[in-house]
């Protein structure tokens, strides 16, 4: 089910729904596990989308895997958590651009990655809504979603633009991509 097809969320009811995501998100959406993804400002149709693809099983992840299997949340409880997380402030990194963040900026410019990840501009934006907010979300899950889809582990949109362009990066420009995101 696409988030189109499903009634907006309310992020009253989401925040009580959303009891089960804290342990590992955190109560604000700003984890302090560097290896989970914030979810604090993140546009509500791209959330209810990823957690829709976990309870499908067209993305993977262990941890994310057993919680909706366990909770089996309805696309109603998906839609209003995903509605109490995009009302939160959007997360911001620590703003220091490294030497590695200034190589990982020229990359994210010059790849055009900011055609849909364009956090405060979504006049700029391909897809606006369905496309992850990544400024200021942790390096390491940075990194890691970045190496999933590179190597196909995980699809991140249907015209497979960013595997494109991953497959053609080293792993430390996909490292330095991710240090200047989570700055921002």
């Amino acid at each position: 089910m696409s988030f189109d097809l499903c009634a907006r969320g309310n992020p009253v009811a989401g925040e009580e729904k959303a009891a089960i995501c804290i342990e590992c998100h955190g109560i604000d959406g700003e984890t302090e596990d560097p290896i989970v993804p914030k979810l604090n400002g993140q546009y509500e149709e791209f959330l209810f989308e990823q957690v829709m693809q976990y309870i499908t099983g067209t993305r993977f992840d262990t941890v994310m895997g057993k919680v909706v299997n366990k909770v089996k949340p309805s696309a109603e409880d998906i839609a209003d958590i995903a509605a109490y997380y995009s009302k939160l402030p959007m997360m911001s990194g620590n703003g220091v651009l490294t030497d590695a963040g200034k190589r990982g900026k020229d990359l994210f410019f010059r790849r055009q990655c900011n055609f849909c990840h364009n956090d405060h501009d979504d006049s700029l934006k391909i897809y606006i809504r369905k496309t992850a907010r990544v400024g200021g979300q942790n390096k390491e899950y940075l990194y890691k979603s970045l190496k999933d889809i590179q190597e196909g582990i995980r699809k991140a949109d249907n015209y497979n633009l960013m595997e494109r362009i991953l497959r053609s990066m080293t792993d430390d420009e996909i490292d330095d991509v991710s240090e200047f995101i989570s700055i921002l």
